[in-house]
């Protein structure tokens, strides 16, 4: 990434937001950042976070905030549900996501059937889903108002920004 982020830093960006596929990509881009003098603020998506990221970027990650849809961790259940799935304790917000998703469609097809339209009726008309992640409701247009958050990479884990 050295010539995309030379380029970068020639053109005096204010910020660099890094959107790679995996959390180890997303470190090679903010070492190689941070090795270059790029001295601006640092973004990621869902795909940064994870132990290969910290332990690839090691001091560079520190400070790099992540912007992505965000958790209630006091919700009933979420501690007995981020044990359960042990892979996924660093960042269980995208696995709790996928069990409500999972939830919302059955609960859709045990309503409507199987019929897509009338799927997709359900949704959109479906009142506030109490999900283990979040509330989850749908607009008209299908959008939902699943909350989003920035974290900030702060000793090795990415935790809530207050």
């Amino acid at each position: 990434f050295r010539t995309l982020l030379t380029k970068a830093k020639e053109a005096k960006i204010d910020a660099l937001v890094t959107v790679a596929q995996t959390p180890v990509t997303n470190a090679f881009t903010v070492k190689q950042a941070k090795e270059l003098g790029l001295d601006v603020q640092i973004y990621g998506t869902d795909t940064i976070d994870g132990p290969d990221f910290f332990g690839t970027a090691k001091d560079a990650a520190e400070g790099v905030k992540q912007i992505v849809v965000t958790e209630d961790p006091s919700r009933k259940g979420w501690e007995a549900f981020k044990e359960a799935v042990p892979a996924f304790q660093s960042s269980p917000v995208f696995p709790a996501y996928g069990y409500d998703a999972a939830n919302i469609v059955a609960n859709g097809i045990a309503k409507v059937g199987y019929d897509g339209t009338a799927l997709k009726d359900y949704l959109y008309g479906m009142s506030n889903f109490k999900g283990l992640a979040s509330d989850i409701k749908f607009d008209e247009k299908g959008d939902n108002n699943v909350p989003a958050a920035v974290k900030v990479a702060r000793g090795g884990k990415f935790v809530l920004e207050k």
